[in-house]
């Protein structure tokens, strides 16, 4: 099939910057055998997927920790964490001084008045038992980087699995090769990649929750699930709640469940971590947005609401970061399950109807939600819904330069970001 056309990137790079190559072995080729390793031992009797999982380290890891790379905001992260493990007072006390401090998620303006919008430490507190060297803790979160992506490739294979069994192999690929899951999101927004893993995590144990209402255990598992993305990324809040709604519109037989335990997990969250933010969007932010026919009063960081191409924007962003083939053959896929009535297509369905509510968010909230990665939250549903599209081609050289193509733009569009973003050259 097509497995090795990433395997042929790797050995294009090898032969091409040699340095860069073997520079970042020295980081990748231990979790490489580790994790492909691992793989065969879950995924017995499964080589496409096994193949798709060493894949995606060699091909991330090799982007990740190239000795060209670079990005300004891992200094960022590393500041983070040195001001979690030295500032004083409660965990937030320490995250919000630390916002402040270093710009992270700071300044956001509303009215006039500086906020410091909600940012999860949680991620990062591990990182802050390690000795304090750039070097070592830059390292770390990295290596939990590359993980992050190869759970979402395992776990895309396993929902389509479900879904369509003869697609699941074609899904890890696409997977892997999805443009977006390999821009800023890799480079250093790295709280967002475990929690965009969690996410789907939280779509897998849906499946099953529903598939099996009577078992208390699924829907335990889906509360905690659930409770660990939120407490991980605070865009999960968004994502991970608007899935959950659009389940609980779509299954009746788990309407309720579902409907508590997100708000418990919300609530404990917004309330536990979030609570001064969370007042003061109450008392002063959102006043300010409905201030003057709901536009934001004085605010420079949020768009008009006037704007008459911030819709269409948020729709054309789809096309920026996913090019065209997968989004149209996303919605072939989707038009295919669409009466199946199955709990895996039913949750399929709720994932896309949770991504077009949160297009319509950045859309239609005057800006405010413009930091909202919704793209980057439904690869995973491009590529699976990608996949059981191609898997109803019967002619097989058809799916297979269909899929060539589909893995080799995407990588190539990963290419294009890692330059734009990491100031990579090869050659």
């Amino acid at each position: 099939g097509y497995e090795p056309l990433a395997f042929l990137r790797s050995y294009a790079v090898a032969a091409v910057d040699p340095f860069g190559f073997v520079h970042a072995m020295r980081d990748v080729a231990v979790p490489t055998v580790t994790l492909s390793l691992l793989a065969a031992a879950v995924f017995r009797g499964r080589t496409a997927v096994v193949l798709a999982v060493a894949a995606t380290v060699l091909v991330k890891g090799g982007f990740l920790f190239h000795p060209n790379y670079f990005y300004n905001d891992v200094r960022q992260n590393d500041r983070y964490v040195g001001a979690l493990r030295s500032y004083e007072g409660s965990i937030m006390e320490r995250s919000r001084k630390a916002q402040v401090d270093l710009g992270v998620g700071y300044p956001r303006i509303v009215a006039g008045k500086n906020y410091a919008f909600p940012y999860s430490p949680v991620f990062y507190l591990p990182f802050t038992k390690l000795p304090p060297d750039r070097d070592i803790v830059v390292r770390a979160i990295k290596h939990v980087a590359l993980l992050a992506t190869v759970l979402e490739v395992a776990l895309a294979f396993v929902l389509a699995r479900m879904l369509v069994p003869s697609a699941a192999a074609a899904a890890a690929w696409f997977t892997l090769a999805f443009p977006i899951l390999t821009s800023r999101m890799l480079y250093a927004m790295w709280s967002t990649l475990a929690g965009h893993a969690l996410d789907l995590l939280v779509v897998v144990v849906a499946v099953r929750a529903l598939d099996r209402p009577k078992d208390a255990k699924w829907s335990l598992l889906l509360f905690g699930a659930t409770l660990a993305t939120f407490l991980t990324y605070v865009s999960s809040l968004f994502n991970t709640s608007a899935f959950l709604v659009c389940l609980a519109l779509l299954a009746a037989s788990i309407r309720g469940r579902v409907i508590l335990l997100w708000l418990a997990a919300a609530l404990a969250v917004v309330f536990g971590l979030y609570g001064d933010f969370t007042l003061a969007f109450v008392r002063e932010i959102l006043p300010a947005i409905l201030a003057g026919s709901g536009q934001p009063a004085a605010s420079a960081a949020l768009a008009s609401p006037a704007e008459p191409n911030a819709l269409v924007g948020a729709f054309s962003r789809i096309v920026l970061f996913s090019g065209w083939g997968f989004p149209l053959f996303a919605l072939a896929g989707l038009i295919l399950i669409a009466r199946r009535s199955d709990p895996t297509a039913t949750v399929i369905k709720a994932y896309a109807l949770a991504f077009l509510s949160l297009v319509l968010l950045r859309g239609l909230s005057f800006g405010l939600f413009k930091d909202l990665k919704e793209v980057e939250f439904a690869g995973p549903a491009f590529a699976i819904l990608t996949a059981v599209a191609l898997a109803r081609i019967e002619w097989r050289t058809a799916r297979w330069l269909i899929a060539s193509g589909l893995v080799l733009t995407g990588l190539w569009m990963q290419y294009g970001y890692f330059e734009t973003w990491s100031r990579l050259v090869l050659g």
